[in-house]
């Protein structure tokens, strides 16, 4: 899988008219993601939240994938 740049999220983030955004890209097997923020600050703090919810992912804690029942 090719991971998410900062230009795709740069795009995406002025596309929508945000200040900042997170993307995160996932197969079953792996997951890769990026964020973008319009200052340093905003940059700094969502990193730190995409940091989190990969981690949580990661850990299990945050379910993307349900198996089949």
């Amino acid at each position: 899988m090719k991971s998410p740049t900062i230009g795709d999220a740069r795009a995406i983030c002025e596309r929508l008219g945000a200040r900042a955004v997170i993307v995160i890209a996932l197969t079953r097997d792996d997951l890769a993601g990026v964020s973008y923020g319009q200052t340093k600050r905003e940059c700094g703090q969502v990193g730190h939240a995409l940091d989190r919810i990969c981690k949580a992912i990661e850990d299990g804690r945050l379910k993307v994938w349900e198996d089949a029942v």
